[in-house]
């Protein structure tokens, strides 16, 4: 799957949506679950996922990844940093209308049709990390019906909704992706 070393990352799983399953099930370092593995429903999918991480997985801290981050040195530092947050990240500030998603929908009225981001302080989706508390209240709010396309921004909106701030980390030389 990931074509970097992956020994510094501890348990590790891959996420994979199958809208034709009834339950989820584990396939080596593979989860696939029952939802569509479209950018569309990226955000059911990682409400899925971390569903189903707190609930087969002991952690104090989820780290919730793009397929196309790349670590660099400094991850201990940084992993360091993010585990005295419940939710942390490189923040962004919602409350703007977005085409981001152009292009990227297999549903092809989306592709024209901005989305608005909720204004809320949220980390930036190609990495962010959830404490076990975090990953625990989204499991319990679960998915709003009206929720945001844009699964970073509905994950700092329901956790504002908690309690729970987005904090910025420092330390943005440790990882890479592409924009």
């Amino acid at each position: 799957m990931l074509s970097q070393d992956t020994s510094e990352l501890g348990d590790y799983m891959y996420f994979i949506g199958d809208p034709t399953l009834s339950s989820s099930f584990v396939k080596g370092e593979v989860v696939y679950l029952p939802c569509p593995d479209n950018y569309e429903n990226l955000t059911k999918k990682t409400f899925m996922a971390v569903r189903w991480a707190f609930k087969n997985k002991d952690f104090d801290l989820l780290m919730k990844t793009d397929d196309d981050v790349r670590f660099l040195d400094g991850f201990d530092k940084i992993i360091r940093e993010a585990s005295v947050h419940d939710y942390s990240g490189f923040l962004r500030s919602g409350g703007y209308m977005s085409d981001w998603h152009f292009g990227k929908c297999e549903n092809q009225e989306l592709n024209n049709l901005p989305i608005a981001v909720p204004e809320v302080a949220y980390c930036d989706g190609p990495l962010y990390f959830l404490s076990r508390k975090s990953s625990s209240l989204l499991v319990d709010y679960g998915l709003r019906n009206d929720f945001c396309m844009y699964e970073d921004a509905e994950v700092g909106e329901v956790l504002r909704r908690s309690g729970v701030i987005a904090r910025q980390i420092q330390n943005k030389h440790s990882f890479f992706w592409p924009k």
